[in-house]
């Protein structure tokens, strides 16, 4: 079928997460940063256009996002502990599903070789709306647990690949 495809894949991930934040109250601005590895396993559906230099496409479809551990990093930018990094921040992983949109464009080149240059958005379909059930404050002893999970996600890619037919 010359104007309908298929993707199924696999990718690996590494998202960071980080924000600036300035703590009311006491003047200080902190950076959080959460780093998480994942792989990604996209199903996508895909119309395809042909074009003189290659084929035009867009895909949709879910995608499953199996996440690693995540890494955390908590940095105090100005004011009170200013250059010091502190532990009270940890995160959590989740397993996500996201629905994918995808629109590509791939050009032959000689060789049968061919240039895949992909744009996604992808929107988590799993993660909690309410943001207290995503993060967990300790006011007791002033530390807090995010689970690292994006809500949205928009990724650029450009590969190499060669034409088997």
């Amino acid at each position: 079928m010359r104007y309908l495809g298929l993707e199924l894949g696999i990718t690996y991930d590494s998202s960071v997460l980080e924000r600036n934040v300035t703590i009311s109250g006491t003047g200080s601005k902190v950076t959080e940063k959460i780093t998480t590895p994942s792989w990604r396993l996209p199903v996508l559906v895909k119309a395809i256009l042909p074009v003189p230099s290659g084929r035009l496409s867009l895909g949709i479809g879910p995608e499953f996002v199996f996440a690693g551990t995540s890494s955390t990093s908590l940095s105090v930018t100005s004011g009170p502990g200013t250059g010091t990094s502190s532990n009270a921040l940890s995160a959590s992983t989740t397993n996500s599903t996201m629905l994918t949109s995808d629109l590509g464009l791939t050009l032959e080149l000689p060789f049968s070789l061919e240039l895949p240059i992909d744009l996604r958005a992808s929107k988590n379909l799993s993660q909690q709306s309410d943001w207290e059930q995503r993060v967990a404050v300790s006011a007791a002893n002033g530390t807090y647990s995010v689970n690292a999970q994006n809500s949205w996600d928009f990724r650029l890619s450009v590969g190499i690949g060669y034409r088997f037919y």
